[in-house]
């Protein structure tokens, strides 16, 4: 792992097995009419390369300098935020990943990893 300048974030993979999904995205795009995704917790922007490698537009939001730092995404596809500090207001977007920013509790209700965020709405 990588990414630790920030530990209370987590840290970051470059590329995370158990969160890069292309056989799922994939299935996404040929389903939904997706022209744009948020990537919140984007540690690298592993996630958001692989849409935007496919003409999708993307924001990468990620709180970890390290990463943001390395990241695969361009510098104006991303916003600095660390959750801890408080929420954000992000662009509209088609679809939103959160793969290792949220946890779903025993109740399986799903909250932001800090517990002073809030997440408007999750949809299946």
């Amino acid at each position: 792992m990588a990414g630790l300048e920030d530990p209370h974030l987590g840290g970051a993979y470059p590329v995370d097995g158990n969160t890069h999904m292309p056989d799922v995205w994939s299935h996404l795009l040929e389903k939904y009419p997706i022209l744009s995704v948020a990537d919140i917790g984007c540690g690298f922007g592993a996630t958001g390369r692989w849409f935007l490698d496919r003409r999708i537009k993307v924001t990468g939001i990620e709180g970890d300098s390290v990463a943001l730092n390395s990241n695969q995404l361009p510098i104006e596809n991303l916003i600095p935020h660390d959750y801890t500090t408080g929420p954000l207001t992000i662009p509209q977007t088609d679809l939103a990943c959160a793969r290792s920013s949220l946890s779903m509790s025993r109740s399986g209700t799903w909250s932001i990893t800090s517990p002073r965020s809030s997440v408007a709405s999750i949809c299946a």
